[in-house]
This record gives structure tokens, sequence and C-alpha cells, in this order.
């Protein structure tokens, strides 16, 4: 009776000595960053501004500058509010914090019907009280004497589930969703302690935004599931004398969707997805705003602030009118988050080793091992980069750029995308082999063709057509016209510029990175870095120890390897050529001869170790030595099969579980172990004691 796979644990020995990673000498960069605020209140003649990401800024000169405030406590600010001398913060997932002093001191604000996991949603002022909404119990409102109430009479349980959200004249008016999920429209004038349901319009688009005036509801609409096309956004109005609603003139294709709504002193400002439109008759007619306010760019909030408009674009820009709205301007220029960026990522060449700044930073590049970085000049703002072969660098954006003096001059090609030859490729390395571009994709390789490599700035590159599909493809490196590929089941070889591949080395590892220095080939995967002379494969192999390694880079007799996580992105680490290579060949030295050890434990159950050795490979190109190891009864009868593959020379050891649903039936007794490799065969008993 033959038994199949079981489960196996095999691993190659490798050495383990400190490899001496050590901190790369990186360019200090700090810059300017938006700091993206959507929340402003005024206060004692100063400014607030609260980001969800960068935390509180406030100006006392106007918007003209602006000071990032206690960055140690507000780190995501959801809602700002002034009640009386006061201001209130509330920082998602931690509370709500307030101050009196204008800042020099804060205090957390102790809110009743909240345990400390109930967060809190949004806080603003209403006729003098702070109100607080949240999900868990709806709304509660706080008097001057700090004194808390439940206002949530009128209102359904669903009132807890609050899609929009409107405070405006003195009125609060809510949209929400029931539990069948039809909707309702509510609106309170004396700060909650009452709730009136207004009938909600034969409308198929989704409500965006709502505003209350004192005498008239206004909603604005963008285009719903339930809309077949987009002549019905627009402007809604219901009259709380007529008790009905009608649609406002304007809207449709011009705006595309409605984003925010102001009503005041006989003006209706309009925030569309192109423009700030303002009316002076009750909606009757529109006109586009545009003395100081961008044309064309998407408008994201109006809000009014002590008879102050504030308006802000969806790119950030903050734009503030004291007139009503006749003239506006920019007091966000100088609204910034000062921040040291991260590494987005390393790239390397024999001279340059090359490093990409995040944000609006740009590309460094150093020939003299970091000692001294200069900015590169490369006027990209999104780059992945990638080196592939001694002579050529590639940088990707959405596309490579390809350089043929070594990052001196750029030009773009099209790498397989767009015009694809499969769906969902994208390119991991690229490679020129002659005058062949080859591109090693998730999907495996595709090729590429030129007879000039100096046409590649003409639409030819989109003819790429697939070569190979039995692995990933994670790395490219060429060589004397032959490209060597590291995947995800070792490393292949091409001949023939990429068109057909064959297994060459270590297969079954996960090859990320690969290198050929000084007629030796270095391969990287994750965790480990394997060595060999290319003329004769002979593998010496090293754990890295390197935690989060994300990509290794070669320049200048050096390996660079960038490290992060979600926390930490962006550190770069450095080892010399020589030192791996020393600590390699001092550290592990391969078998000579073949060799079976014995079983231990010996007798076993449930399982015993098997370790057994390969010297160096008579046949390379096909990945190794083709070695099996069985396990058979007293019969003769195959019961498992340990091994049936090529190996590269070492120790290895194997684990025989019989605690498998496989092994189940095997009963107690002699069992044997043969090895078989090349002409050499060997075999040993082993028992099995249940």
């Amino acid at each position: 009776m033959k038994i199949k796979t079981i489960l196996l644990l095999i691993t190659l020995l490798p050495a383990i000595v400190n490899a001496q990673w050590v901190q790369a000498n990186l360019p200090p960069i700090t810059y300017s960053k938006n700091a993206l605020a959507d929340k402003f209140v005024e206060f004692n003649n100063t400014i607030y501004a609260g980001s969800f990401y960068y935390g509180l800024f406030h100006s006392t000169d106007d918007g003209n500058t602006w000071t990032q405030i206690r960055k140690d406590l507000f780190k995501q600010i959801s809602s700002i509010a002034v009640v009386e001398n006061r201001l209130f913060v509330n920082v998602s997932l931690q509370g709500v914090y307030f101050t009196n002093n204008e800042g020099s001191t804060w205090e957390k604000l102790d809110v009743p019907f909240l345990d400390s996991s109930n967060y809190v949603d949004n806080v603003f002022e209403n006729n003098g009280y702070l109100i607080i909404y949240s999900s868990v119990v709806g709304f509660l409102r706080m008097s001057s004497e700090n004194k808390w109430e439940r206002i949530n009479g009128d209102l359904p349980e669903a009132a807890k589930f609050v899609y929009r959200l409107n405070n405006s004249n003195g009125n609060i008016t809510i949209i929400i969703n029931d539990a069948s999920f039809k909707k309702h429209i509510f609106t309170s004038s004396n700060s909650g302690s009452n709730w009136y349901e207004l009938p909600y319009p034969s409308i198929l688009d989704d409500i965006n935004c709502v505003e209350n005036d004192g005498n008239n509801i206004f909603i604005g609409t963008t285009k719903g599931y339930g809309s077949i096309s987009y002549d019905s956004i627009g402007v809604y109005m219901y009259s709380q004398q007529a008790k009905n609603w009608k649609r406002l003139s304007g809207g449709g294709k011009s705006w595309t969707e409605v984003n925010d709504i102001s009503a005041f002193v006989n003006r209706l400002f309009i925030a569309t997805a192109n423009s700030l439109q303002k009316s002076t008759d009750g909606g009757l007619t529109w006109e586009k705003v545009t003395n100081g306010i961008p044309e064309n760019l998407s408008i994201r909030s109006i809000d009014r602030i002590n008879g102050n408009i504030y308006v802000l674009l969806y790119d950030s820009r903050l734009f503030r009118s004291t007139d009503g709205g006749e003239t506006w301007v920019n007091i966000s220029s100088n609204l910034v988050y000062e921040t040291t960026d991260y590494i987005h990522d390393i790239a390397g060449t024999d001279t340059n080793l090359f490093l990409h700044h995040g944000g609006s930073v740009g590309v460094f590049t150093t020939s003299n091992n970091s000692k001294d970085w200069a900015k590169a000049d490369l006027d990209i703002s999104s780059i992945k980069a990638y080196i592939s072969a001694e002579q050529t660098s590639f940088f990707k954006i959405f596309g490579p750029y390809i350089s043929y003096d070594k990052g001196l001059n750029w030009i773009k090609i099209e790498t397989p995308g767009g015009g694809m030859p499969r769906p969902f490729l994208w390119t991991n390395d690229i490679t020129l082999c002659d005058t062949t571009l080859i591109a090693a994709t998730n999907l495996g390789v595709v090729v590429c063709g030129y007879h000039n490599p100096n046409i590649m700035i003409a639409a030819n590159s989109k003819g790429w057509t697939t070569t190979f599909t039995e692995a990933i493809g994670n790395c490219l490196i060429e060589k004397n016209k032959i490209a060597f590929m590291g995947t995800d089941k070792g490393i292949y070889t091409s001949s023939d510029f990429g068109i057909t591949w064959k297994q060459f080395a270590l297969t079954g590892q996960n090859v990320k990175w690969l290198f050929l220095i000084n007629n030796k080939i270095y391969a990287f995967t994750k965790e480990k870095v394997f060595i060999s002379a290319l003329s004769e494969l002979s593998w010496s192999e090293k754990n890295l120890a390197i935690q989060n390694l994300q990509k290794v880079v070669y320049s200048q007799n050096k390996f660079y390897a960038y490290v992060g996580d979600n926390n930490t992105w962006g550190n770069v680490l450095e080892n010399s050529v020589d030192n791996i290579t020393s600590i390699e060949l001092e550290a592990f030295s391969f078998p000579t001869t073949y060799f079976l050890s014995q079983n231990y434990p010996n007798p076993f159950n449930p399982e015993t170790t098997i370790s057994y050795s390969i010297p160096a490979s008579l046949n390379p190109s096909k990945g190794g030595t083709f070695v099996s190891l069985k396990v058979f009864d007293l019969l003769g009868r195959e019961v498992a099969t340990l091994v049936d593959e090529y190996k590269q020379a070492g120790t290895y050891k194997v684990i025989f579980n019989v605690k498998t649903p496989y092994m189940a039936s095997l009963p107690s007794g002699i069992y044997f172990y043969r090895l078989q490799a090349g002409s050499y065969s060997e075999t040993k008993k082993l028992m099995l004691m249940k």
C-alpha cells in the first residue's frame, strides 16, 4: 500500500553569524506638508483649525501664520466648538478636551452616559449649549453650569445613527435611516428640547448636505443608486410656512453634485463639485463666485463663523470672506505641518545609490557610499524605484523611466499595463537584455523586443508578449546576454532574451533580489542570502537576521537593506560585500560526500527526524542533484515519499510524522527508509511503536 504525501518539515541547515548590518547615513529631510485642516472656529480673535491627520492649529493674524498646538496630545481632530469662554476639541477615539485659557492648559471633559469606550462623534455649540452627538447614546446637552441631559425625547431610536447633521442659525437639522433604511428629517429650534419631523422629499438622489435658516430647510443632492441621470441633482427647499418641498433652479450635469449649502443675510451659497455658486434671489438665479476663489475646482464645505464665511476646497485650501462673499482671501498658505519625511524606496547602480523621499521632496543620490547626498534631477512626485542590470537604471511610476547613462538622463517608456497581455498584471522588475526588455511580473514573464534602444521613447513599448507563467517573477539581472530571474520557486535563466526559461538553482526558495558581483551570484530571500561562484555552483547560506526587510540593493561595493513596517517605514541598513562574503565562506562548508543519518528518536511515535547530506551537484543547470527519500514496510511496499526533487549541496533534515490522516492506519513495527541521489543509495531501519 502506497501512502501519499505526509506533513513534512525540510530545512537546509544554515550558518548563523552576525552579518554586521549597520545604520546607513541618510539625508535628514524636513519639509512642510499641507495640514489638511477641515474644522474651523473663531475664538478671542484667534482662528482654530482642526485636522483629522495632524491635530490642532491656531492663527492670531487672520491666517497669515499658523502654529500647531499640543501635537503630543491632539492627533485626529473630528470636531471643535466654542461655548462661552471655553474651546472644546473632540479627538477621535480619545474623547473631548477643553481649555479656558486659550490653550495654555487642557482638561479632558467628563461626559456622563458614556463609558471610556463610548467615543464622541461630534461636538458643536447651539444657542449657548454644548451639544454632543454619539452614535451610542444619541444627543447630549451641557449647560453653562456643567449640567448634562439627554435630548432624544422626540426622536426615534434610529436617531442614534445620524448620517447628515447641520447646525446653523440656532437650528439643528439631522437626517437618519431607520431600521428599514427609510430616511427621515428632523429639526429642532430649541437646542434639542423638542424635535419636529419634516416630510421627506420625493427624490431618488442621495442627500449630500442640509441647511436651516430658521424659515426654510435646504438640501443639496448627489446622484444616488436609484437615479438614472444627473438631471435631478440640485437644491431643494422646504418652506415651513407652505409645508412643502420645491426644487430651486440650477443644478443637473453642470453641478454634478452639491457638497454644502450656507444661507444667511438674503444670500444662498452652494458648494458644488466644480464651483462656488451664489444666489441673491432665493435660488431663482445663480452666479459663479470667482473673486479670489479658484475656478473649476471642487468645493468641499462652507462655514459661517462670527459673520465671516469660510470655504474649503477638496485640495484643503481654505478661503475666507469678511464682506459677505464679495471678496476672498486664501488663509491656508502657511497652514502646514512640519514633518521629517520617511523613505519610500531605494535603488542602486554600480556607482550611485538612489533614495526616494515621499511628499514633494523627491529623489536623492550619492556616489560616495552615502557620505554626501545631492538632489537628483528627476521631476517625479511618486516614484517606485527599480534598478536592473549593471548599466541600466529604471524608475517606475505607473510605467518606468529608463536611463542608459546610470541616471543622468531619463526616457519614459510603457511597461505591461493598459495593453498588457494578461489581466491583473503588475511589473516587479525589468531589465534590458541586448535590445529586448524583459519584465518580471506577478504572473510570470513578459518581453518586448527592440532593434534600437534609442527608439524607446516611441510608442512601440506596448508590444509585450507573455513567455513564462510557471512562477512569480520577483527580480531580474543580465550578464553577457543571459537573463537570470529570481522567482518564488527559485532562480531561472534564459539564453534567448526571455523567450524560454529553465530552472537554474535554489529550487523552492522565494528569491526576491539577485546580484552578480565579481563573478559571484548573490541571491536574497527575505530571511537569507545565498552565495555561489557563477562558474561552479556551490552555495553557502546565511540567515540575515533583519526584521521587516522590504528590499535589498547594491551600490559601490555595499548592500543596502530597506527595512520598515507600518510604524517605521524608511530605515536603511548597509553592509559591505566583502564582509558578507568573508563571513559566509568562513562560516559554512558543504559536505563532500553523501550521508544518511539514523533517524532520531528510534523507536518513535508519532514523529522522527531523518538527516541527510548532499555534496556539490554534478548538474547545477538542473537545479542540483535529484534526491529521493522514501519509507517502505517489511514487504517492500512504499508507504511514504519524504523527498522527491532536485536538491542543492547541503545538509537537510526531514520530519516523518505518522499522526496525519494518511498515516493513522499505519501499524506498529519495523520499516525501512532509503535515500537515492545520483548513483548513491543507502537504506536504514526505523521502528514505529504506537
